[in-house]
């Protein structure tokens, strides 16, 4: 997950982008092991959230198959070289990208009745 500066507009991306992951995990009976996430731009990788996801990935093959984001702009906004960082992850970690927003529903939906689902239905992971 991914926001651009630290604004309560920003929080609620947060909130709606990891209310979406664990919705789309809970319906295709994906067990979520692990959140990571940042408050910057999105233009190159050097964020300390993704710092994070490599230092877990490194110390947990296998452990990981599947790295879910709402849509490739929450992972970063210079798509080529997103390319090459999902190539280098696929290589080095064995996992690939999931993209899961459909824009339409997650439009309709206001922060408070993400933030609920969130938290009253029982999901796995973090």
């Amino acid at each position: 997950m991914r926001a651009a500066k630290i604004e309560m507009g920003n929080f609620d991306s947060l909130i709606r982008q990891k209310a979406t992951i664990k919705e789309y995990c809970l319906k295709n009976n994906i067990e979520l092991v692990n959140v990571f996430w940042d408050v910057s731009s999105g233009n190159n990788f050097n964020r300390k959230g993704w710092k994070e996801l490599e230092v877990y990935l490194s110390n947990n093959l296998g452990r990981a198959q599947l790295l879910i984001s709402v849509d490739s702009s929450r992972i970063g906004r210079n798509y080529a070289l997103f390319a090459t960082e999902q190539e280098r992850f696929k290589g080095l970690y064995d996992v690939d990208f999931c993209f899961c927003a459909d824009r339409s529903k997650l439009q309709d939906l206001t922060t408070e009745q993400l933030f609920g689902r969130l938290f009253s239905q029982p999901i796995k992971g973090n």
